[in-house]
Formats: structure tokens, C-alpha cells, sequence
């Protein structure tokens, strides 16, 4: 073993060195080529990986639109949309317009924001679109959708202000209509989605208050029985076959305190042109709510049965007609019914000769002859604690009662049981305050008296002022001057506590609503003396400002409501007299178009259709001949200013009357005016000497002398023949001259003023400056003899 071992180690001791040294350098050399393969095969995968650019050229992708645009119109009837009132209804058109590419659906909505929560709540929305009603009820609870829209739509909104609502004169309220679209085939608001608004700012105008001039007046016509005559200039009461009649309505706002006693009242409206015969007119109560410019014969409202008062038509022109509404008025302020106002009618519709009256509205520019509605009542005593701010004269009328600031005045009133003493008190207005400071030792208004507060003493000789008012003269403006445009009044006592404020117009700072502005020449006055509720209904526009008094000493009032304010006296015959009118000798102008003056018209179509089924309820109006008929002449009423002759009223409706239909209206008519005649014609002729409606005929009319018209005495209504057999019915309406106009006397020169101290002459008060200064108010001031008179004209038609 050994042997062989040494002999291996020889055989390997014989490889040379030189072959060792090749078989390594071969070793390395394939080492090395082997390491730089793989090297160089992976950076050459690497730059093929990150070098390679794939793309795809000419590809577009764009996404479909949703787009819509709103084209609002402005509100109908312009201007209406700022004075809203009671009964009011205006109208705004919206049209949609798509602009886009993708087929929409959408919701119309409303949302507030601002504005007065009892205004917004008042009002009422009709939404239509296309014609088709999507929406009745309030306006803000609208909802309505969603529509798949179809190019284009149109929307109509119809937002109503309703009678009866609570006192919102003065509120605003602002909203947006938002339509809100998105795609079709998804959930809203899924998908594509557009939104649109429009913005609205609706506005009461400041007389909505109670205690205004009609606050709604409209006719309907038989003819057009989906027209609408709500805001024209004059209304009509008709009587013509073939479906053509007209009925009018009119509503009055008024206000009085619980238990006020109604001892009279008339409706009163102007006739501009009269019926060629005379008619019988009926004034029936409304027995729902209606709309001025929505109520056409179609909706018009059933009204109570009998009738409340009926009065004769007469055949002349520029008269006014008067009907006794008492016991609706009563009604009304005692919360029996409900106040809608009162239709007209003429008593024998589908006359077969047309007859046709035509009466002033309240739209028409002739403020003087606008209806109007007198109330006699007699209030309770206030019960109120405290001193009241009674009367503001703040806008101050020419010719003769002074200017702005120097003769503006503040009426208070003690209703309480005691003397109030007010030194060192304030009057203020919405700015600054006055103290009644003075020297004396007191400023007492006694229980149930007057003070009157004023910045100069030249006020006191343009009033009448009983002596025992308390009169303070400040030496300055109230507080800065009281706006004409808005301000307040404000009575705060020695500890300037608040005792008692209102006020108007833009300034609601005491009372919201703010009463109305008064107008030029007009006072604010609480509606009785002392009565306090703090409302603006407590308000009246006194168009008789009667400082330091009340026109009753006994507690009875007349109030005559008209347009320009509410005129005051103790009784009707101290109110001023109605506007009236020159009367022609002439024919009367009738205003009957050509071809309606004949029976022989066909009936319109839609007229035919509009009649409204008959009711089951029996017929009583001239439900018997005309020969059995009881008609009473009118008379005159001596002493009031127009001597106005009122119908005979018939027992006025109660709860459990019969309700006459506009279907009724038409049924009596046609049960009593078939025929070859007309059965509410008559012959009427007034005696010119009194002024009162007489049994003459027209050729014993026609004989007075035309002496007896000098000097612009009443004239005599043109007569007309009556048809045969025919009862004669003696009209109501009187002219009665327009008094000429008293001159008015010259201003009396203006003393100067300090500040205002008190000093007592003659159970009267009257702030002095503390200076040792005499004011020439201690005597009263020279005033200007008026001129004469003129003598009246002899002109028969003035």
C-alpha cells in the first residue's frame, strides 16, 4: 500500500508547471466569458422592456349635456305685485327652454327668503303648466313633479292675497320658484343635474287695513262667462236676452271694536250712465270669498235671499244710487257672517229691450265719485288705562292749515277715570324726543279729555279747538319733524317709560303692519276715541281731522268710507257733500252698443254653455205678476247732504235664509220677463222745487217752467214712456247744486317760537318759551276777510 501510494505521487509530480499555468488561465478565461454572458444578456432584456411605445391614435370621448334656461315675464297687472290688497290676484308666466343634449325630468318648488311669515302664510298659489293645474293651496308649501320635460314648457303662477285675511298692510315677502332638473332614468339628484330660479318680491299695499274705501270692486257678464272685468274703470248692471246680463260686486274693508252697535248704513254708488228705463237694482250679500280680478260669471259667489235692499234706477245720468245694508253691516261687525260684499243686480233679468247702467269704480281716476259706504254706530266706552296717542296730523293740507313741521299736531286722550298729569313727559318721534317742561306747576289732561301738542302757536286759529282741550305749543318740531312718508309717535312719561306709540307708513317700528300714510290734508285717528288694541286696525285715514274734540257728544258717530279716507261727523248731515255731477237735458247716454239694443242677437255659444244648472232651492225674486207686486215709491230723506231717496229694503237675510244661486238669478228671470214686455220699466219725474221723485208723467214734467231751474236747482230726470199696463215705479236718485267753495282766508303771520314752557289762560294750556317772552299767540292772530261768495250759476246743466 504504501508502495502504490508513493508511485501516484510520482506520476502526478510529472505534470509541468507550464501546464498547469494553461489549464488556468483557461479556467478563467471561460469564467470570465461566462460572467459577461449573463451580464450582457440581462441589460439587453432591460432596454428592450423600457424602450417599447405602444399607443392608439385618433380616439375622442365627450360626455352629453344637461341644460335648461328660465325666461320669467314680469307680474300681471304691473305695479299690483307692490300694493297687494285683500281680494288681489297677480299672475307671473315662467317658460323653460332646453339648451342641452340629454333628456331631463324636474321639480318646481318654492323657497322663502324673507319677508313677513303672516304675509307669506296668507298667500295662496294656482301653478299651471301648460294650461293644466299642477298646484292649488298655499303658496308656501308649492311642490309639484317631477315632469318629463318636452320643449317647450310654459308655467303660469297665480298667487292670491284672500279677503278676510288678518291685518298684513305694509308685509313683504320674497321667495325664488326653483326648478330643479336631472338626468332621465336616475334618482334625483342623480346623474347630470341643472338648477334654475327665479326671484319674486311680493308686497300689501298699506290702506289693506280694515276702515279703507272698497277694497274689491268687479262686474261679471253672462256673455263672456270666463272673463274677467276686475280692474277696469267702470262696472255694469245689465238685463238682456240672449244671455246677456251683467251683475257687479263690491266689498268694504272695515273695522269696529266688539260691541259696537250699527244704527244705520248705505251703500253708495255713483250711476254715470243710467238705463233708458227705469229698473229696480237688488243689492244681495256675497255668501263666499271672491277674487277682483278672478271672479267672472262662471265662479261668481251665491248670494243670500231676499235680496238685502232694493232701490229705483230713475233714467238720469250722474247720480248716486243708495241702498240701506244695515243689517248686513251689523252682521258683519258682530261676526254673524262674514264680510264678502254685496252683489248688484238688475230684479228682471233677460229684459227683451236691453237695459244697461253704468256705475264709477273704485280704479277710476274721479276719486269723488268712487262707491262709498256710511256707517252710523255707536261704540262702547274704551276700556283702555292709559293715556293713548289719539290723533297725528303729520302731512299737513293747503290752502290754510300751515306747512309740514310748524303745524303738525299730536291728539291725546285720558280714557281713564282720573286727571293724568303730564309735566316733564316726552313726545317723541322715531329720532328724538320733546319734554313737556313748563314752569306751572302741572299739565293736567282731565278724565276724558284732549291735549294737543304743536311745534308753533299759529296752528291754534286754522282749528276749531274746544275750550277745554289742553293746548301745548313745544317752540320746535315734534321730535325732528313727523315724515309725511313714515314715522312714529311716541308718549313716554316723567321715568321716559313708553306709555303709549303707533306707527305708519314705511315705519314699523311700533305697529306691524304700519297704519297707512295718511295723504295730504288727512289726520290718522283711532276709529273711537281711546280704543287701543295695539293694531293698526285701531286706525282710520280720518279725512275730517277734528283736533281736540270728537265729533259726538252723545257717542254716535257717522263714518262715510271712501277713497280718499274715512270722513267723520256726528251724523250723516254733517258729512260733506257727495261729488255730483252736471245732469244733460239730453238723451241719456246709455252706453249700449248697436247690437245689443235689439232682442234679436243670437245667443253666443259659450254663453249658452256657461248657464249655471238650476238649484232645487225655490225662486223668490219677482216670483209673482207685476200687478202683484208691491211697489212703494221712494222718498226722499230731508237733511242728509244729497237727499238722496233709498229704496224700500226687504227683511234682511239671516242664517237660515234660502241662498239664491247665480242659477236662481236667471230662473226668477225668466218665470217674470218672457214676453213682448218689459216688466221692470217705469215713468219717473222729480218736482224741481223739492228735489223729491213725484208720480208725473213725462209731459207734465216736461211743462215745468224752466224758471224754477235757475240758480242750478235740481233737475228733473228724463222720463220715459212706459209700456201698457205697466205699474210706475218712482225712481231714488235726486241732484242736488254743488255748494260754491268758501274762500279761504289768508295765512296769518307766524309769531316766533322758543323752548316750550307751559302757562294757563282760561281753562286752556299752553307752553311758553321760559324767557320772559310774550307770545303772540296770548291774542288771536289777524286773519284776512274772505272774499264774497259767488252767486250760483243758472246754468241748468251745473
Amino acid at each position: 500500500m504504501r508502495l502504490t501510494m508513493k508511485s501516484r505521487l510520482r506520476a502526478d509530480a510529472r505534470i509541468s508547471p507550464a501546464m498547469r499555468v494553461s489549464g488556468l488561465k483557461l479556467l478563467v478565461a471561460f469564467l470570465i466569458v461566462g460572467m459577461n454572458w449573463v451580464g450582457l444578456a440581462a441589460v439587453g432584456t432591460t432596454l428592450a422592456y423600457y424602450n417599447d411605445n405602444e399607443g392608439s391614435s385618433e380616439n375622442a370621448l365627450s360626455a352629453g349635456s344637461l341644460d335648461f334656461s328660465l325666461d320669467p315675464d314680469e307680474w300681471t297687472p304691473v305695479g299690483k305685485e307692490d300694493a297687494l290688497l285683500p281680494g288681489d290676484t297677480v299672475s307671473r308666466a315662467v317658460s323653460i327652454f332646453d339648451n342641452g343634449t340629454i333628456g331631463f325630468q324636474y321639480t318646481a318648488s318654492l323657497t322663502k327668503t324673507a319677508g313677513d311669515d303672516a304675509f307669506c302664510n296668507a298667500l295662496e298659489l294656482e301653478a299651471r303648466q301648460d294650461g293644466v293645474a299642477r298646484y292649488i293651496g298655499p303658496l308656501m308649501d308649492f311642490l309639484a313633479g317631477p315632469f318629463v320635460f318636452a320643449a317647450p314648457e310654459n308655467w303660469l303662477f297665480n298667487v292670491t292675497l284672500p279677503a278676510g285675511v288678518p291685518d298684513v298692510a305694509g308685509m313683504s315677502c320674497e321667495f325664488k320658484f326653483v326648478f330643479n332638473g336631472w338626468q332621465e332614468g336616475f334618482a334625483a339628484p342623480s346623474g347630470f343635474h341643472d338648477e334654475e330660479e327665479v326671484e319674486n318680491i311680493l308686497e300689501a299695499a298699506f290702506s289693506a287695513t280694515a276702515n279703507a274705501s272698497p277694497i274689491a270692486d268687479a262686474y261679471v257678464h253672462q256673455a263672456g262667462p270666463d272673463s274677467r272685468h276686475g280692474t277696469e274703470t267702470e262696472f255694469d248692471i245689465k238685463s238682456a236676452s240672449g244671455g246677456l246680463n251683467k251683475r257687479a260686486f263690491a266689498r268694504f274693508g272695515f273695522h269696529f271694536p266688539d260691541g259696537t252697535s250699527i244704527l244705520s248704513s248705505s251703500l253708495r254708488l255713483f250711476m254715470k250712465a243710467s238705463p233708458s228705463a227705469s229698473r229696480t237694482y237688488a243689492v244681495a250679500r256675497a255668501l263666499s270669498d271672491w277674487v277682483e280680478d278672478g271672479i267672472t260669471w262662471n265662479n261668481q259667489p251665491a248670494t243670500s235671499s231676499p235680496p238685502t235692499a232694493s232701490a229705483s234706477s230713475g233714467t238720469t245720468n250722474n247720480v248716486w244710487l243708495s241702498w240701506d245694508v244695515t243689517a248686513d253691516v251689523d252682521s258683519f261687525v258682530d261676526k254673524t257672517f262674514e264680510n264678502f260684499g254685496w252683489e248688484v243686480h238688475d230684479t228682471a233679468e233677460n229684459s227683451a229691450i236691453v237695459r244697461e247702467a253704468a256705475f264709477i269704480a273704485r280704479e277710476n281716476s274721479d276719486e269723488t265719485k268712487r262707491p262709498v259706504l256710511e256707517i252710523t254706530f255707536a261704540a262702547p266706552a274704551a276700556t283702555t288705562t292709559h293715556l293713548v296717542v289719539n290723533e297725528v296730523y303729520a302731512d299737513v293740507g293747503s290752502p290754510g292749515k300751515g306747512s309740514d313741521g310748524t303745524n303738525e299736531w299730536v291728539e291725546l286722550y285720558n280714557p281713564t277715570g282720573a286727571a293724568v298729569d303730564i309735566k316733564n313727559w316726552q313726545i317723541c318721534d322715531s329720532g328724538s324726543c320733546d319734554t313737556l317742561a313748563t314752569t306751572s306747576p302741572s299739565i293736567l289732561i282731565p278724565s276724558h279729555g284732549f291735549a294737543i301738542i304743536t311745534p308753533n302757536v299759529s296752528t291754534w286759529p286754522k282749528w276749531e279747538i274746544s275750550g277745554g282741550t289742553v293746548e301745548i305749543v313745544l317752540g320746535s318740531n315734534i321730535g325732528g319733524g313727523l315724515a309725511n312718508e313714515g314715522d312714529a309717535v311716541i308718549l313716554k312719561d316723567i321715568s321716559a317709560v313708553e306709555v303709549d306709540a303707533m306707527s305708519y307708513g314705511d315705519d314699523a317700528s311700533k305697529l306691524n303692519p304700519a297704519v297707512p300714510v295718511s295723504g295730504d290734508g288727512n289726520s290718522l285717528a283711532r276709529i273711537v276715541k281711546g280704543y287701543d288694541t295695539d293694531s293698526a286696525q285701531d286706525w282710520i285715514i280720518n279725512a275730517t281731522p277734528n283736533p281736540g274734540t270728537n265729533p259726538s257728544d252723545d257717542g254716535i258717530e257717522t263714518m262715510r268710507f271712501t277713497a280718499s279716507g274715512v270722513e267723520v261727523a256726528a251724523s250723516g248731515d254733517g258729512l260733506p257733500p257727495l261729488a255730483l255731477s252736471a245732469v244733460s237735458m239730453g238723451e241719456p247716454d246709455n252706453d249700449i252698443a248697436p247690437e245689443e239694443a235689439t232682442s234679436t242677437e243670437p245667443i253666443p255659444d259659450d254663453a249658452a254653455a256657461a248657464e249655471p244648472p238650476l238649484s232645487s232651492v225655490p225662486a223668490t225674486l219677482d216670483a209673482v205678476p207685476d200687478a202683484e207686486r208691491d211697489i212703494s215709491p221712494s222718498t226722499s230723506t230731508p237733511g242728509t247732504p244729497e237727499h238722496m231717496a233709498t229704496g224700500t229694503p226687504s227683511v234682511s237675510a239671516t242664517a237660515a235664509d234660502p241662498i239664491l244661486t247665480p242659477a236662481e238669478h236667471n230662473q226668477n228671470s225668466d218665470a217674470t220677463t218672457t214676453g213682448a214686455t218689459d216688466s221692470n220699466e217705469s215713468v219717473a219725474a222729480s218736482d224741481p222745487e223739492t228735489g223729491e221723485m213725484t208720480g208725473e208723467t213725462a209731459e207734465q214734467a216736461a211743462a215745468t217752467s224752466d224758471a224754477s231751474l235757475a240758480g242750478a236747482q235740481p233737475v228733473e230726470p228724463e222720463a220715459t214712456a212706459a209700456p201698457e199696463n205697466e205699474p210706475a215705479i218712482t225712481p231714488d236718485p235726486v241732484i242736488v247744486p254743488e255748494a260754491p267753495s268758501p274762500v279761504e282766508p289768508a295765512p296769518a303771520p307766524e309769531p316766533p317760537s322758543d323752548s316750550p314752557v307751559v302757562s294757563e289762560e282760561g281753562g286752556s294750556t299752553t307752553v311758553e318759551p321760559d324767557a320772559p317772552v310774550e307770545l303772540a299767540a296770548s291774542a288771536p292772530e289777524p286773519t284776512s276777510i274772505p272774499e264774497p261768495s259767488p252767486e250760483p250759476s243758472s246754468n241748468n246743466n251745473e
